[in-house]
């Protein structure tokens, strides 16, 4: 950068600027997120945010939102590329799934969660392991949330009814929050989260072909394709159904934080 200024290059001076003010906040973030998974089994959302964007006009990170442009090089919303949980659009972000793999991973989760809760006390699925954490209950009543979300956006997707003003537009860990889980028993939840997952199954069904997998979801202002809203789903139900069984008593895992996700 000096270097450059010395020659009178005014723009690769800039442009050196600039890339060390974005290589200085990538440091930070990595910094953030090494020292939180440091203290919890997963990184928290309180030191990290679970929603990344990268401008790729000069690299720097956002946390959270994009904001109205870019402070280093002025580049606008769409041209941040977001990086968000159970939600990847390409093979290289990890956890892309191929359309059968998504419908064999929906067809067991049910039992994966029966499984994951069985001779597990009352007291025990409705203790929150810390200050402000889902109990067990909670976790699994936020997979029931996810599905009927995800159910939702499809139906509608498919022309099969105007959208539930219950879930539509609705962030899923703020609708967990509005929805006394903890009162409810957990073989209710598990019934419930087995009947939307039913629905789920059913609905992926009607896709004519496996082209129509990549149609793009037209409640999500074409943010995402069918196989990306899959994957979220999929992925999102491995991560808590992982969750809840570090929770368990007798896991081989300490449960310190258990707030691996409550985003996208």
């Amino acid at each position: 950068m000096h270097e450059a200024e010395r020659a009178g290059d005014r723009a690769l001076a800039e442009l050196f600027t600039r890339l060390l003010h974005a290589t200085h906040e990538t440091a930070r973030v990595l910094d953030a997120a090494a020292t939180s998974i440091m203290n919890n089994r997963d990184i928290s959302e309180s030191d990290v945010a679970q929603y990344l964007f990268v401008c790729t006009g000069c690299g720097r990170i956002a946390e959270a939102s994009t904001g109205e442009a870019c402070p280093l090089c002025g580049a606008l919303p769409p041209e941040f590329a977001g990086y968000f949980p159970f939600f990847m659009k390409s093979d290289e972000n990890l956890g892309r799934r191929r359309p059968t793999e998504i419908i064999e991973m929906l067809r067991g989760d049910p039992d994966r969660l029966e499984d994951a809760v069985r001779d597990v006390e009352e007291s025990v699925v409705v203790a929150a392991p810390g200050p402000g954490e889902w109990c067990m209950v909670e976790v699994a009543g936020h997979m029931v949330d996810v599905a009927t979300i995800f159910n939702d956006r499809l139906r509608v997707h498919l022309g099969l009814g105007p959208a539930d003003p219950a879930v539509a537009d609705k962030i899923p860990w703020l609708l967990t929050r509005e929805r006394a889980w903890r009162e409810q028993s957990i073989a209710d939840v598990v019934k419930l989260f087995r009947g939307e997952v039913d629905r789920a199954l059913e609905l992926l069904g009607t896709l004519e072909d496996g082209a129509a997998w990549g149609d793009k979801v037209k409640v999500l202002m074409g943010r995402a394709t069918i196989i990306e809203l899959g994957t979220w789903f999929a992925n999102h139900n491995l991560a808590h159904l992982q969750q809840i069984v570090a929770l368990r008593p007798d896991a081989d895992v300490p449960a310190e934080d258990s707030s691996a996700d409550q985003g996208w």
